[in-house]
């Protein structure tokens, strides 16, 4: 047997009750439609048996022939590339809004270190950004904007092929897609080499949280193999058929995760500190459905608010996200406006300039305008929410106009989508 050499390792497992998926118009899809759908897929197949056994609808699975169901027209691809990391879901089946987060203390690193919703990728292939010990495709889903990386049921690990070192304060956030009940892991180690062969845990130090099909949520940690804390929490369900966002926050040895706005873990020692983070990973188990991600993203460091803003004179967001092509704000953006609106409650002589800023893609004219809109929309916010006088701020808007990073990598577009707060 092959001798693991990882040295640290970071999991989450999330696995929901059971309950019914249906497709976007509500109805549970025809078993012998579904089957004309599919060439290959096992896991699919597993998810029609579970029609027929009266369970609920499933995903529909996008065929990579082109045919006309499967097409997305060029206006539909400029949509959905705007702002891939802010998921749209059409139908009514996006429930969050963002005055349900009122208790919601996350805040997204400011510097994007990693960044796919697989918008590059096409439909029915292995994402160019990642390595399996397994298989998965890119895949659209009825009801659900953009694309998803769609992980078999039958366990594998999927990794980005990121070449780093992690900082000592790092964000992790993706959107989480349960057809059934299932589950899924991220690992967070520090050894360059990854034996994608072996089904073992790597590393001689981590921490570990799991949920169950009963909505459990547990935590550990370890050393040498030596355990350490042990906790267990009943918030943060996940729901089937609804898109769960996951963000786990990482300051040195404090370990927090947060299933939309629940805080469902907050560990002061969770993490053990001495060890080079480089590695990432999801990690899937033998369950009844397969699991979809995507707008994964890992950003280092929270931004230090009070000093940009009031010592430097400008702060540089990136953990304020919007709707694709919309000025509405996403509702895990509230951590961040909040540690805004509190710096200048605490300073209420500043004034400043709110300014928007998109990425390349799509039309010049329209990005401008969105750009402006959504400073509105944050003025607005700010205003509505945390009572600051809207005569201390102004707005603007850039558009795609003023770049800081290259608009060819995703990476890029992520940095170059931001909000800016100028001191007047």
């Amino acid at each position: 047997m092959k001798k693991i050499l990882f040295s640290v390792l970071l999991i989450l497992l999330f696995i929901p009750a059971r309950a019914q998926v249906i497709d976007v118009k509500g109805k549970v899809k025809d078993k012998t439609v579904e089957r004309a759908d599919q060439h290959v897929d096992e896991g699919i197949d597993k998810g029609l048996d579970a029609v027929e056994e009266g369970v609920g609808g499933l995903f529909k699975k996008k065929d990579k022939t082109g045919n006309k169901d499967e097409e997305q027209t060029s206006e539909d691809t400029e949509t959905r590339s705007v702002d891939q990391d802010n998921n749209d879901v059409t139908d009514g089946k996006q429930f969050r809004e963002i005055n349900s987060y009122s208790k919601f203390d996350f805040i997204s690193g400011e510097t994007v270190i990693f960044h796919d919703d697989f918008s590059g990728d096409p439909v029915g292939e292995f994402p160019a950004k990642w390595n399996t010990n397994n298989s998965a495709e890119v895949v659209t889903i009825d009801g659900f904007a953009g694309k998803w990386l769609k992980m078999p049921s039958e366990g594998g690990n999927y990794f980005p092929e990121l070449s780093l070192t992690f900082p000592e304060n790092v964000t992790v956030e993706f959107d989480l897609l349960f057809p059934d009940d299932n589950s899924v892991g991220i690992s967070y180690y520090s050894e360059e080499q990854f034996d994608v062969d072996a089904y073992g845990v790597p590393g001689e130090a981590g921490v570990e949280a799991d949920m169950e099909s009963s909505g459990d949520l547990g935590f550990s940690n370890y050393a040498g193999g030596d355990n350490g804390i042990n906790s267990t929490s009943y918030k943060g369900r996940i729901e089937p058929g609804k898109i769960a966002h996951i963000s786990v926050w990482i300051q040195n040895s404090r370990f927090r995760m947060y299933i939309d706005d629940a805080k469902v873990f907050d560990i002061p020692k969770g993490v053990y500190t001495g060890y080079k983070y480089n590695r990432f990973r999801f990690v899937t188990f033998n369950s009844k459905a397969d699991v979809y991600i995507t707008n994964v993203r890992i950003a280092a460091g929270a931004p230090d608010t009070r000093k940009q803003l009031i010592t430097e004179g400008k702060l540089v967001t990136r953990g304020i996200l919007f709707d694709v092509n919309s000025d509405k704000i996403k509702p895990e953006s509230y951590g961040c406006i909040k540690d805004i609106a509190t710096v200048l409650k605490e300073n209420p002589s500043v004034s400043v300039m709110i300014v928007g800023h998109t990425d390349s893609d799509g039309n010049d004219a329209f990005n401008l305008d969105l750009s402006k809109r959504r400073a509105n929309s944050v003025k607005a916010f700010l205003a509505k929410e945390f009572g600051i006088d809207e005569a201390r701020m102004k707005t603007d808007g850039k558009g795609e106009n003023q770049p800081v990073e290259n608009n060819a990598t995703a990476e890029g577009k992520a940095q170059n989508r931001r909000v800016e707060f100028i001191k007047l």
